[in-house]
């Protein structure tokens, strides 16, 4: 049975301190393919109605489940400079997260400038992920560099 049974809380990226439940799942099919579940999303909670706001508007589209593998096997390694994989085949589910991984990331900006995020903590925590150093930096040429041709 699915831990989540017992306790059907909808966490926010799988934020189990630092965010409140988001909501809770009313039903959960868990498929061979994927996991189809309904979640009803906690009112009278502002950061709660952000997130589902944030769904409803499709600014926000992806879910992501937490899990423990009960068994697993090593996949066979294709190119030597890669480490093999590693195929669950059995898990427990323990829950499922709203998670921020918009398509267009300047559309959680666009959301927040028009005062659809009201909770303090979740603008902060999206604007956060906006304005993250870019770590591929160091590998671009600067502009002043010539190629041969």
């Amino acid at each position: 049975m699915c831990a989540i049974v017992y306790n059907p809380v909808v966490l926010w990226a799988h934020q189990r301190a630092s965010f409140p439940p988001i909501g809770v799942c009313e039903w959960i099919d868990v498929q061979p393919r994927r996991v189809v579940a309904e979640t009803r999303f906690a009112r009278g909670v502002p950061f709660a109605e952000d997130v589902f706001r944030l769904y409803q508007q499709g600014v926000l589209r992806g879910w992501s489940i937490g899990f423990v593998p009960r068994k697993a096997r090593r996949l066979l390694a294709v190119d030597p400079r890669v480490p093999p994989g590693l195929r669950v085949e059995e898990w427990d589910l323990l829950e499922y997260s709203a998670v921020p991984i918009p398509e267009n990331p300047a559309a959680v900006t666009v959301a927040v400038n028009k005062g659809l995020v009201r909770d303090p903590a979740l603008c902060d925590w999206l604007l956060r992920g906006l304005r993250a150093p870019d770590v591929l930096a160091e590998l671009v040429a600067p502009d002043d560099v010539r190629h041969s041709e």
